[in-house]
Order: C-alpha cells, then sequence, then structure tokens
C-alpha cells in the first residue's frame, strides 16, 4: 500500500499531520497490499477540499469533500472512506472472496 497526502495553498499545523497520518496509517492496515491512494488537501478560496483517490485490483474510491477549515474537510472524507472501505471489506466476505 502506497499512500501519501498532498497540502496546497497552506501549511498543516502538527494536529493536522498527526490526524492525516492516522488516518492513512489505518487505511494501510484495512486495504489489499496492492492499492494506491493519491489525497491531497487544499485551500480554495472560502473553503478547504480533501480529496483521495484509492486504486486497488478489485476497486476504486473516488472521495471529495469541502469543509470550511482542513480539519472540517478531513473528517466529512473520512468519514465517507471508512463506509466504502467496510462496506467493501463486508461485500467480499459474503461472497466469499476473503
Amino acid at each position: 500500500m502506497l499512500a501519501k497526502m498532498e497540502f496546497r495553498n497552506f501549511f498543516p499545523n502538527p494536529d493536522l499531520l498527526k490526524a492525516v497520518s492516522q488516518i492513512l496509517n489505518q487505511l494501510i492496515v484495512m486495504t489489499p497490499v496492492d492499492t494506491v491512494a493519491t489525497a491531497f488537501l487544499e485551500k480554495t478560496k472560502n473553503m478547504y477540499r480533501c480529496s483521495i483517490d484509492i486504486y486497488s485490483k478489485n476497486e476504486i474510491f473516488i472521495i471529495s469533500k469541502l469543509g470550511k477549515n482542513p480539519n472540517m474537510a478531513l473528517e466529512k472524507m473520512e468519514k465517507i472512506l471508512w463506509e466504502k472501505i467496510i462496506n467493501f471489506n463486508q461485500q467480499k466476505k459474503f461472497s466469499g472472496e476473503v
């Protein structure tokens, strides 16, 4: 699993860096070895956008969420991310692919 978060148009504070690191570490544990994730958190005019694209042999997830601050955008993206991964893993288990 290869995963990295890029920050655009702002410098993240230590708490945000820690939150991103925790998410990426969990992602590594919960996804197949062949998974590649590209992610960015960027400041736009009035908002922050957090996006992640996850590619594996069996699935592609593309998530992009806006927030008034970087933490809010990250939290919104993270909520959808885990929902999709948990749902995908449950479908694999029920289909016997595990």
